[in-house]
């Protein structure tokens, strides 16, 4: 049936999605499901953490955190918003161990959380070592992120540890990225300073990734 319009229209009818298209009138039927549909097109129902009554529906402990990622994940709960509701609470609180449990339990992590773990991590060399080979997608709103979030101290911690890493044996494609997004985003600073501990971590740092270039060569 040929249907000449101007505007796209859809109508539902039933279990039926009437729509014009190219020229055409089609009828697709439609199926309501659960939320774990959520997952297949990367969308998701606001999480109700309580925060405004200062009252959280997530155990801290660590089979608590466990607990309350794999009930999100049965519901339907994308990971990203999962952060979102974890993360958060675990920064604020300085919860490491809690931290470490919930990266046991999430694979996708994304760059706004990984910036701001690794800020955190500064504190804890053994966390750090496993934010930073977590891996990075490293576009321009990541390097707006790290100029905001990480201040140069705490960079310089990133890069020291970065440069033991980059000594090792088997270094994860991840710590190349972290150097390089650390490097354009303080390249200025890192430059125009006459600070001796910038100066020897930057000069550490050059030192490393030539070895491990002759390495792989």
């Amino acid at each position: 049936m040929k249907v000449y319009d101007d505007e796209c229209r859809m109508w539902t009818c039933r279990n039926n999605v009437v729509m014009v298209l190219g020229g055409h009138l089609v009828v697709a039927p439609f199926r309501l499901d659960t939320v774990k549909l959520a997952s297949l097109i990367g969308v998701d129902k606001a999480l109700d953490t309580n925060k405004e009554n200062g009252v959280s529906i997530m155990d801290n402990s660590v089979e608590g955190i466990t607990s309350f990622i794999t009930q999100m994940k049965e519901e339907g709960h994308i990971e990203h918003f999962i952060c979102d509701a974890v993360f958060e609470e675990l920064l604020e609180s300085k919860n490491i161990e809690g931290l470490n449990a919930a990266l046991d339990n999430i694979a996708d992590i994304p760059d706004k959380w990984l910036v701001q773990l690794a800020n955190f991590a500064a504190v804890d060399e053994k966390l750090l070592r496993r934010v930073l080979k977590l891996p990075l997608s490293g576009d321009a709103s990541t390097q707006t992120l790290v100029r905001q979030k990480l201040m140069l101290t705490s960079a310089l911690k990133l890069i020291s540890v970065i440069t033991g890493m980059l000594k090792e044996d088997d270094v994860d494609k991840c710590i190349i990225d972290w150097a390089c997004l650390l490097c354009d985003t303080h390249y200025l600073q890192c430059l125009l300073s006459k600070d001796d501990q910038v100066i020897s971590a930057t000069r550490d740092l050059h030192d490393a990734v030539e070895e491990h270039i002759e390495k792989t060569e």
